[in-house]
């Protein structure tokens, strides 16, 4: 028996490849619109803007703190009445030695909120290679509501070069009273 070879014209194999040619496109098309359409790909753009807005405040960050502490805020008394005044002790190292402004304020331990009292200037602790204790006199204002608070100020240097604010540790909590 003789053997029959069916041979291809050029127009079948041309319609063959083509055929082929689209099978692939389409799957590659559905696989490439899929992975965009439900990938985190497309939440790139937004992530990247959110890395970026953190890395801009890193420089206020990692600025050098003008005073180290140690430990809290101890307060020699536990009730103070508005407009009365009271004694925060702090243990500091103070780096350097320029002019600071210091933004008095409490965090109120009933309301979990912070309260702002007022500005004024610093009463400078020296510069020194150790650590050491330091009193700070603060005026309770007389509009602060009775209840419980810590002094939590805010240190701004000022004309200080690379030193930005710094915040020390909370103190202990103390009464507010009329």
């Amino acid at each position: 028996m003789a053997e029959q070879r069916r041979g291809f014209s050029v127009h079948e194999l041309l319609k063959l490849v083509l055929t082929i040619a689209a099978v692939v496109s389409l799957l590659f098309g559905a696989m490439g619109w899929a992975f965009l359409r439900w990938s985190e790909w497309r939440e790139v753009p937004s992530r990247l803007l959110a890395v970026e807005t953190r890395l801009a405040a890193l420089p206020d960050k990692l600025s050098p703190n003008i005073l180290d502490f140690k430990g809290i805020g101890l307060v020699t008394q536990k009730q103070v009445h508005r407009g009365g005044t009271l004694t925060v002790v702090y243990v500091v190292r103070r780096s350097i030695d320029c002019e600071t402004t210091i933004r008095v304020q409490f965090f109120d331990h009933d309301k979990n909120l912070t309260v702002y009292g007022y500005d004024m200037p610093a009463v400078r602790a020296p510069v020194s290679s150790g650590f050491s204790s330091f009193a700070a006199r603060v005026r309770i204002p007389s509009d602060l509501p009775p209840g419980t608070y810590s002094y939590w100020p805010v240190i701004m240097p000022s004309a200080c070069g690379v030193y930005g604010p710094t915040t020390p540790p909370m103190s202990e909590a103390f009464e507010v009273a009329l």
